[in-house]
């Protein structure tokens, strides 16, 4: 490394454990309100974090994987494929144990070209060399042993071959006599001086020796227009396009060409191919290309058919990819040997891997981009993070949507690796490569643990949870448990069953560690009982009629930005009894008083309580006219049994109003009982209920039929018609008119009908009735329910009045 260069053995011992760190700090990382460490194969162990990251300001969950490389327990697996395909990290995962490992862990890995999906850096499986990446700086890579080193790239491919040389040259004519000028009449030559043999031009050609460097290893033709070459790692072409050349190569005594770092592959040329593109590439061929563009275009064109040709791959001689059997490019350097290398500070998600000095190798994935999960890291924090571990090299792999995590974190359950990060993007994408963690030894299938779930629990005073055991060998694998689970809780806290349900002390908050036993084996689980929590309920304000119920729920509870369980009976329910009443279980009752009442209901866990101010307010029974403009008029007339709603809970203001209902409520205004002898219209049967009420009207001389033997009860009365049947009904009554001048002024008098202009000149000159909000009166529009609420409040007024003085 230009640098520095770094080395260093992988050993670490974990013991298996599962705890809640709390509020605690961590460098990088920020506030700590969840820690729980998980062992889940030889040598490796599970970690994922839940907190407050100060450079976001918000939530961060970070997933953390620290195995011991190095003791050969667990070694790194580098998965590329096809150069020119991607893969999801799960079905990397699959693929590999299919192949016969044991997959506990993985991540995805370099950046790479999306268009192509090659990757940015050289990627190097069980030594062989798959590509040699677009623009790579840096390498992580492992040799045999495990042993982790960050080093610089720079990986040389030279070919040696023999190549066509085209020359021309003079040569002499071979048939034709010498003639001198004597002979010759007419020569200019002077007698006795020969002229010399003729000659011609002629190409000659000869094979020379010739190398070259080769710029790029499956990877896609660019700017840089150097010499690539391909193997079918690649694809199954060359994939190329324009005018190139390709040679096609065909190795000996060899399946596959493949290439590896300090070796040499001797081959046989096949072909030539000029003006060519997509050339198909066969496990044991090699395709040298080169674009019309590149300066060795024409050296391709001219290397010799059926000539041999050796091309080496090397580096320098003290770099340690020479005995690298996995390794990948990084995107970039974060620390190196303890010191920050980086200053980024943008926000995103992160995929990370950081080398402790004892050796152990640390994936780090933190979510990102998701407000309610986690919103990310900056490099400088991930990277300060892993040094607080202990890391004293960190790299960045690709991050944003890209970042993904897999591992086994079900041991006793599932053998398999999962996805246990929160992809940005919403589910995992598909990518270049990944670094996995893999083993291949035989577990036994006796169980020597037990792995008991929930292994963190988070949960509130007098709160219970259910706790499951499984079996697992030594490699944490599923396993037969030697017989039937006992369950006990060693401290103050709280109880367990022999069924395994924990139920917290209700006065109790800490840790509680509950053993799971089977014979000679045993597990651990720590349940957290907290009381420091914030709590969240269904509502935070209310307004409610007389008698209204409403069930109040806790909505959430958490410790920090982490769930915690909970039911509602476990809170202390409160409610001022002006308002109402509520059980333990949140159930509200509003007062049945009418009027309006204020109060508040809390809901409490010891010094912690949450208040919810509620207002008790009586409407009418209604839902629709709160903040109406005839709200008063309404409920006035309401609470007088004027006027009745649609349904029990509402009344449409806004809707229009019938000829029999706007009757109705003149009738009801004086509270006298009414009725009159049968009109005879046809639509108007004994049993409806406008049935008395027309026959009022039409007795006393309020209202009249249509002419055909209707009433049209169901007919939206006009406005104009509103303020016909007003007037009728003071002469009725006997009420008196003010007294003065009466004139409309609206710019739609034309629009009313002759008949009606008296009565509207009454109507508006006594204030019951005005323009609308545009200034007209509308005459032939619908009157609203909202707008004879307060015309027959008005007029019950009036009434009132001319009888009462």
């Amino acid at each position: 490394m230009n640098k520095k260069r770094i080395s260093m053995v992988m050993i670490i011992a974990l013991a298996m454990t599962t705890l809640l760190s709390g509020f605690t700090l961590a460098d990088g990382f920020g506030e700590v309100h969840y820690k729980s460490d998980q062992n889940i194969g030889p040598g490796t162990t599970y970690t994922k974090l839940i907190g407050k990251n100060y450079s976001s300001g918000g939530i961060v969950s970070a997933h953390i994987i620290d195995a011991d490389v190095a003791s050969g327990k667990v070694r790194p697996y580098v998965y590329n494929g096809l150069v020119r395909k991607t893969y999801t990290v799960s079905s990397m995962s699959n693929i590999i144990t299919n192949e016969g490992y044991k997959v506990v862990a993985g991540i995805n890995g370099d950046l790479y070209d999306t268009s192509s999906g090659t990757p940015k850096g050289a990627v190097i499986h069980d030594g062989i060399l798959y590509t040699g990446g677009y623009q790579s700086e840096y390498l992580i890579s492992f040799d045999k042993n495990g042993k982790a080193y960050v080093s610089d790239q720079d990986i040389k491919y030279t070919l040696d071959f023999e190549k066509y040389v085209y020359t021309e040259v003079e040569v002499p004519v071979e048939d034709g006599d010498e003639e001198t000028a004597e002979g010759i009449e007419g020569s200019d030559l002077e007698e006795g001086t020969e002229e010399g043999p003729e000659t011609e031009t002629v190409i000659e050609t000869t094979v020379e020796s010739a190398t070259a460097n080769i710029g790029f290893f499956n990877v896609p033709h660019g700017g840089a227009n150097a010499l690539h070459v391909f193997n079918s790692r690649y694809a199954d072409n060359t994939k190329t396009s324009g005018t190139c050349v390709e040679v096609v190569l065909t190795v000996k005594n060899s399946s596959r060409a493949d290439l590896k770092i300090g070796s040499a592959v001797t081959a046989e040329v096949t072909s030539v191919n000029p003006s060519t593109k997509a050339t198909k590439i066969a496990d044991n061929q090699l395709v040298l290309s080169a674009n019309s563009a590149s300066a060795l275009y024409g050296d391709m064109c001219n290397i010799v058919p059926g000539s041999e040709v050796t091309l080496k791959v090397s580096t320098d001689a003290s770099s340690p990819i020479n005995s690298a059997k996995e390794a990948m490019g990084v995107y970039h350097v974060l620390a190196y040997d303890g010191q920050l290398w980086t200053t980024d500070k943008t926000l995103n998600p992160r995929t990370c891997v950081g080398i402790k000095a004892d050796g152990s190798l640390v994936l780090y994935a933190v979510d990102g981009r998701q407000s309610s999960v986690s919103k990310g890291m900056n490099a400088v924090d991930a990277a300060k993070y892993l040094m607080s571990l202990g890391c004293v090299t960190v790299v960045n792999m690709d991050g944003g949507g890209s970042t993904t995590m897999v591992a086994r974190d079900e041991p006793g359950i599932s053998n398999s690796a999962v996805l246990v990060n929160s992809p940005s993007d919403g589910s995992t994408r598909s990518v270049a490569n990944g670094i996995f963690l893999v083993y291949t030894t035989v577990g036994n299938e006796t169980a020597s643990g037990i792995a008991v779930y929930p292994d963190t629990t988070l949960l509130i005073p007098g709160m219970s949870v259910q706790l499951s055991s499984y079996g697992v060998n030594s490699l944490y694998e599923k396993a037969e448990l030697p017989g039937s689970v006992s369950y006990s809780v060693s401290s103050s806290y709280g109880t367990v069953s022999a069924s395994g349900l924990f139920t917290a002390s209700k006065d109790a908050s800490g840790e509680a560690v509950v053993t799971a036993k089977s014979g000679s084996v045993s597990g651990k689980a720590v349940v957290n009982i907290v009381d420091d929590v914030s709590v969240s309920v269904n509502k935070s304000s209310a307004s409610f009629a007389p008698g209204e119920a409403y069930d109040f729920n806790v909505t959430s509870v958490k410790y920090g930005n982490v769930p915690v369980l909970y039911k509602d009976s476990l809170f202390k329910w409160g409610c001022s009894p002006e308002i109402g009443t509520i059980d333990q279980n949140g159930y509200f009752k509003a007062t049945e008083q009418k009027g309006e009442y204020s109060g508040n209901i809390t809901v409490s866990l010891r010094d912690k309580t949450v208040t919810i101010p509620v207002t008790v307010k009586y409407t009418g029974g209604f839902t629709d006219v709160e903040g109406h403009w005839a709200k008063d008029y309404i409920l006035d007339l309401t609470q007088n049994k004027i006027l009745n709603g649609m349904t029990a809970t509402t009344f449409e203001p806004d809707s229009g109003l019938t000829r029999a209902q706007f009757l109705n409520m003149l009738a009801k205004i004086d509270g006298q009982s009414i009725g009159g002898r049968d009109g005879g219209f046809t639509d108007v049967t004994p049993d409806a209920w406008y049935y008395n009420c027309v026959n009022w009207g039409v007795a006393n001389g309020i209202v009249k039929g249509m002419g055909d033997g209707t009433f049209a009860p169901d007919a939206k009365v006009s406005r104009e018609q509103m303020c016909v049947m007003l007037c009728n009904y003071y002469n009725y009554k006997g009420l008196a008119w003010e007294e003065g001048e009466r004139t409309l002024n609206f710019p739609d008098n034309s629009k009313m009908s002759s008949w009606a202009v008296p009565s509207i000149k009454k109507v508006v000159s006594e204030g019951i009735m005005s323009g609308r909000t545009d200034g007209t009166f509308d005459p032939l529009g619908n009157a609203t329910r909202g707008e004879a609420a307060k015309i027959i409040y008005l007029v019950k007024e009036i009434y009132y009045y001319q009888n009462t003085n």
